[in-house]
C-alpha cells in the first residue's frame, strides 16, 4: 500500500511510502528517486505522514536529517499547474505541426459495440454517409505541410469510419501530399478493419509506402462478438484475414515494418486466448506482424459489458489473467525477460506502465507542472473531421474542436481556453498528489460520457489513477526487490 502524503505547503516531505517484502521503501517526489531505507527510518517517516502534530519531532532524528542532507525528504511542493504561453502556441502552430489525421468518412461497414459512434451512446453522433469533401481535404492538408518546417516528423493519417469506403478520396490525397511535400520525408498511415482490401489497392498503398494498422481483436469467435460487420451476423474476421493476406502479398518482404495489428481490449478480454493467437500459434496472416493491445475508450463501458455478456458474446474472465501476471513477475526476477520474440506477447500486455516508472526524470520538480499531460493542442497531433473541424485528437468528442481548416486554421483562442479549463480543474490536485510526476492523461480519460471535463469527471479519473499508479509503483518495486537488474533489458528502449 503506498501512503501519501497531504497538504500543500505543509512541512511534510512529498513522499510516498511502501512496505514490499517486510522493507520499506520511499518514493521521493522532488528527486523522483525510490529510496530502500532503514526499517527505523522508515517508521518515522510513516509516523509523521500520519501524524502532522508529530511531524516536526519525528523528522528532526539524527538519521532523517543524514537522508534529507542528501537532498531527499524535501517538504518542497508545486506552485501550481501551468500551461503553454500564448507565445509558445502561436509559434508551433507556425511551423511545428507533427501529426494530421483525416476523417475521411462517417460510414463504416461494422458497427462494433466498442465505438465511440455506437448506438449504446447517444452523447455521441451516430454513424452516417457523410464525407470529406476534397476542398477540406486540400485544405487539411495544405495546413500541415505549410506549417510543419520545424517539426520532427510529419505524418498525414488517414481514418475514419472505415477510410476504404472513401478510396477514391484517400487515393487523391496520397498522390496530392506526396506531391506537395517534394522531397521532404512524409509518413502515411491508414486505420482500417482491411476488409475492402483488394490488389489494387493493397498496390497502391505499398506503392505510396503507407503504414497500415489493421484492427483485428484476436480469435474468430473474439472478434467478431464485439467487432460485428454490419448486415452479416456472423461478423468480419473472415474479411479482414482475406485483406490482411492481400496486402502482405503486395507489401511481400515489407509487410512486417509497414503493417501492424491493434486489438481493443477491456474487461471482457480473456488475455490466455490472445497469446495463443498473436503469440504461440499465429495464423500465416498475421505471423511475423507486429501487434498492440489498445484499451476500449467507451464512456459507457458497464452497459458494453452486460451487452457482451448477455448475448453469449465474450465472457469477461478479468482484465489479466493471474497466470499471465505470476508468469511475468517470476520471469522478471530471474532476469529473463529481454527483447526477443518469446518475451513479445508478456512485454505488450504488463511492461508499459512499468517502463513509465523505469524511464522517469530524475530531474528535481519545479515550481510548476504541466497540464496534466495533455499534448499541446494542434502541435503534436490534431484531427480534421469531415466538416473541416480540427479536433485534438480521433479519440476525443466533437466537442473539443480548436479550429476548422477554412477559416484560419487552428485557433489559439481556442486552445487557450481549453487548457486553461484543463489547469482550473487540476491544478488543486496535481500539485499534492506525489504521482504528478508520473501521471498522464488526456480528454478522452477524464471526459465524462457527454464529452465534457466536469469538476465530478476529473475526481472519478483522479481516484482511479491514483490506485492504478499506486498498484504499478509497487509492481516496480516488488520486480527491483526480487532482482535489481530485471529493467536492464529495458535501456537501450531508454535512449530511444
Amino acid at each position: 500500500m503506498v501512503e501519501v502524503s497531504q497538504g500543500r505547503g505543509s512541512t511534510l516531505p512529498f513522499v510516498g511510502c511502501l512496505e514490499v517484502n517486510g522493507k520499506g521503501y520511499i518514493y521521493d517526489v522532488n528527486t523522483n528517486e525510490i529510496l530502500a531505507v532503514e526499517p527505523r527510518d522508515f517508521s518515522l517517516v510513516v509516523e509523521a505522514l500520519n501524524d502532522p502534530r508529530e511531524a516536526g519531532h519525528l523528522l528532526n532524528d539524527q538519521s532523517i536529517q543524514t537522508i534529507r542532507r542528501h537532498g531527499y525528504l524535501s517538504a518542497h511542493y508545486p506552485r501550481g499547474v501551468r500551461a503553454p504561453c500564448r507565445h509558445c502556441l502561436e509559434k508551433d502552430h507556425r511551423s511545428k505541426l507533427g501529426q494530421c489525421t483525416l476523417e475521411l468518412t462517417q460510414a463504416c461497414n461494422h458497427r462494433c459495440l466498442y465505438c465511440p459512434y455506437s448506438s449504446l451512446d447517444a452523447t455521441r453522433r451516430p454513424h452516417s454517409q457523410k464525407c470529406m469533401s476534397w476542398e477540406i481535404a486540400e485544405a487539411a492538408i495544405d495546413l500541415l505541410l505549410d506549417h510543419s518546417e520545424d517539426a520532427e516528423h510529419i505524418a498525414l493519417g488517414f481514418y475514419g469510419g472505415e477510410p476504404l469506403l472513401a478510396w477514391g478520396l484517400l487515393r487523391r490525397c496520397l498522390e496530392y501530399a506526396h506531391e506537395r511535400a517534394g522531397a521532404r520525408p512524409l509518413l502515411t498511415t491508414l486505420t482500417t478493419n482491411a476488409t475492402l482490401v483488394t490488389e489494387d489497392i493493397a498496390k497502391t498503398l505499398h506503392a505510396h509506402g503507407v503504414s497500415i494498422l489493421v484492427s483485428l481483436d484476436g480469435p474468430e469467435e473474439v472478434h467478431n462478438a464485439l467487432r460485428r460487420m454490419r448486415g452479416d451476423e456472423e461478423g468480419g474476421f473472415r474479411a479482414t484475414l482475406r485483406g490482411l493476406s492481400i496486402l502482405r502479398q503486395a507489401y511481400g518482404a515489407k509487410a512486417p515494418s509497414k503493417i501492424r495489428i491493434n486489438a481493443v481490449t477491456g474487461p471482457w478480454t480473456d488475455f490466455k486466448a490472445l497469446e495463443s493467437f498473436f503469440h504461440t500459434e499465429p495464423r500465416a496472416e498475421i505471423r511475423e506482424l507486429h501487434y498492440r493491445f489498445g484499451g476500449a475508450t467507451h464512456p459507457l463501458i458497464d452497459c458494453l459489458t452486460n451487452d457482451t455478456t448477455a448475448g453469449g458474446g465474450a465472457a469477461s474472465s478479468g482484465y489479466y489473467h493471474t497466470d499471465l501476471a505470476a508468469r511475468w513477475a517470476e520471469s522478471l526476477a530471474k532476469g529473463e525477460i529481454g527483447t526477443a520474440k518469446e518475451w513479445k506477447f508478456l512485454r505488450q500486455v504488463f511492461e508499459s506502465p512499468l517502463l513509465l516508472f523505469h524511464k522517469r526524470s530524475r530531474s528535481r520538480l519545479g515550481d510548476f507542472l504541466g497540464p496534466m499531460g495533455i499534448c499541446t493542442p494542434g502541435t503534436e497531433r490534431y484531427y480534421v473531421d469531415v466538416d473541416g473541424n480540427i479536433l485534438l485528437c480521433e479519440r476525443v468528442s466533437e466537442k473539443f474542436v480548436i479550429g476548422h481548416v477554412l477559416d484560419g486554421g487552428i485557433s489559439v483562442d481556442m486552445c487557450e481556453r481549453l487548457l486553461a479549463r484543463v489547469v482550473s480543474l487540476f491544478n488543486d490536485r496535481c500539485i499534492n498528489c506525489i504521482f504528478c510526476r508520473i501521471c498522464v492523461g488526456c480528454p478522452s480519460s477524464y471526459a465524462d460520457p457527454r464529452g465534457d471535463i466536469t469538476e465530478e469527471s476529473v475526481e472519478v479519473y483522479c481516484f482511479r489513477r491514483m490506485h492504478e499508479c499506486s498498484s504499478f509503483l509497487l509492481q516496480y518495486v516488488e520486480a527491483l526487490d526480487r532482482n535489481p537488474e530485471c529493467f536492464t533489458y529495458m535501456e537501450p528502449m531508454l535512449r530511444i
